[in-house]
Order: C-alpha cells, then structure tokens, then sequence
C-alpha cells in the first residue's frame, strides 16, 4: 500500500487574512474532513422518502438535531450556568483537538504496529506506506516515491526522541502532527518551505507565496483576498522588507508563538452567535447560528452530531 503525500498545510488566510495558515500533518486527514452540515443531509434524506412522508421524516430529522445538539452544548457548559463563556468554548475546542489527535494515533496504530510489540518501527512504517512500491518500484510515475520516503523518514527521526527508530504512541503522535510538538517545529518550516519555495534558493519570495494559495486561468480579475494577500506578504510576513521570507519568518507565519487558535476560533464563534453581545452564548443562540458552528474547522460540532461520541 502507498500512502500518497499531500499538501500538509491548509489554507485559512482567504476567509479571514488576519489567521494564520495552520498547518495539518501530510499523513492524517484534515480536520475539516467529512464536515458537511446536517441539514443538507437531512433534505437528502427527506428527498429518498416517499412525498407523503416528507414533512414526517423532516420534523423527525430536526428533532434529533436539536436534542444531540442540546447535548453538546451541555457539555461545553462546564459550570451548569445555562450559558456557554468564551474560556468554556475555547476549552472545548481545545478538548475537541486534542481528541483528534488521539483519535488519529489510535486509528492508525493498528495498521502499522504489525508485530504487536507496542512500538512502530521505521521498518514498519515504511513496509505497509511504500510495501508495493518497494516490491516493484514504479518511475512512469507523477509522485517521487524516493523522495517521499526520504522526508518521511526524516521526520521520524526526528519525531523519534531516544533514537531508536521506534516510536511509542507519543513519538508517533509527534510524527503525524509535528505541528503539535515544540521539538518538531523545525521540520515543519522545513516542508513547508520544501513545498513552497519552487525555485530552491532557501526563500519563500511573493510569487511563490500568491502560488501556493491561488493559480491564475487568465481569464477575470484576481480575487479581492489575493490583493490582502499581497499586503500581507508585505506588511506582516517580511519582517526585514527584503521581498522573501527566511525560516524564521516563514515559523512566525505557520506556527506563531503569540497565537493561540482555539482562543481565536472561541473569539470568531462568539461574535457571530452572541446575539445580545453580554459576552456569554444561550444555547438558543448557538442553536440560531447552528451553520457556523457545524461549519466551523475546529469545533467539530457537525461531526459530532453525526457520531454522537462528545458526550
């Protein structure tokens, strides 16, 4: 089996140019994956019915989506006030991360500690992501398996402490999210830079910046957020006005040190539910806006829904 490397950074600065682009592991899938909203699921399920029992089946679906809701909300509200404060939302978001994480490791232990020994080694690891490119490499090939192993590898180098190329669930854990562990920062400015800086002179310059995020057709004008783009680049990402980003530029931009994203997803959420602006959410409120909250990256509030594994 290959796994096959995909971009390991997300995109966030179109929606709002003042976050960060944050960074996911190449190896896990993205935070965001499978998080459609429930009510589009519903009217898929409303439609698959009968025309007489569609009123039915609807009521029944928001039914549901109502009381799991309530669920959840109840168990963001830490101290049974009746109200959600932002610190009980961050502390939420901060719990839903730290679950997918963990949810992730276990996920994939299993496939790759194929000795059952409690430890993952490089062997392994290689064995079942490259197994069949191993036994028969392939060159008329778009991917470069070669290279693909090499900077796998390097990262479990890295992520592996004692150096012993095994990884216990917490090494492994440092593997697929580096961007979680402050020993791994390092490695996640180097692919990053690795991914971006296409003319391999060691910079991220503005073209390779605006690359990375937006490709022109030739055809129409470029996007309003491309421009806030390039103000970016200007303004906040080159520190020193030399017209590229070094890595120490390029780690303040994908993992700043002053930037806590639960806190700023606690904040977003806030001010588009907090319909009275007491700085406090009803679950009423949260139920109005229950689109932003499905929508959103990080609570994971529409998956839990579907799953109903939060509480």
């Amino acid at each position: 089996m290959i796994q096959e490397d995909s971009k390991s950074h997300k995109k966030t600065s179109q929606q709002n140019s003042n976050y960060p682009q944050i960074f996911y592991s190449s190896h896990v899938q993205n935070i965001q994956a499978d998080r459609s909203p429930i009510l589009p699921r519903i009217a898929s399920v409303a439609r698959s019915k009968p025309t007489v029992n569609t009123p039915v089946c609807v009521c029944a679906c928001v039914c549901v989506f109502v009381c799991v809701s309530s669920i959840i909300v109840n168990k963001m509200d830490r101290n049974q006030d009746g109200f959600i404060s932002e610190e009980e939302l961050k502390d939420w978001i901060k719990s839903v991360q730290k679950k997918h994480i963990s949810d992730s490791v276990e996920h994939q232990w299993k496939d790759f500690d194929l000795n059952g020994d409690g430890v993952i080694s490089w062997d392994e690891y290689k064995n079942v992501t490259y197994g069949s490119y191993l036994e028969d490499p392939q060159t008329d090939t778009e991917y470069n398996y070669d290279q693909m192993m090499l900077r796998d590898e390097r990262r479990f180098r890295v992520a592996d402490t004692n150096g012993d190329l095994m990884a216990d669930k917490q090494e492994f854990s440092a593997f697929l999210h580096p961007e979680d562990h402050q020993h791994m920062k390092d490695i996640v400015v180097q692919e990053t830079m690795e991914d971006i800086d296409k003319n391999g002179d060691g910079f991220i310059d503005l073209k390779e910046y605006i690359g990375d995020m937006y490709t022109s057709d030739g055809e129409g004008e470029e996007p309003e957020w491309v421009a806030t783009e390039r103000q970016q680049f200007s303004e906040f990402r080159d520190k020193n006005n030399d017209g590229k980003m070094d890595k120490e530029e390029t780690l303040d931009w994908i993992l700043p040190s002053d930037y806590d994203h639960a806190e700023a997803e606690a904040k977003h959420l806030m001010h588009e539910a907090d319909a009275n602006q007491d700085g406090k959410l009803t679950k009423k409120e949260i139920l109005n806006k229950y689109d932003t909250f499905v929508g959103s990256q990080v609570t994971n509030f529409g998956e839990a829904l579907l799953r109903h594994d939060e509480f």
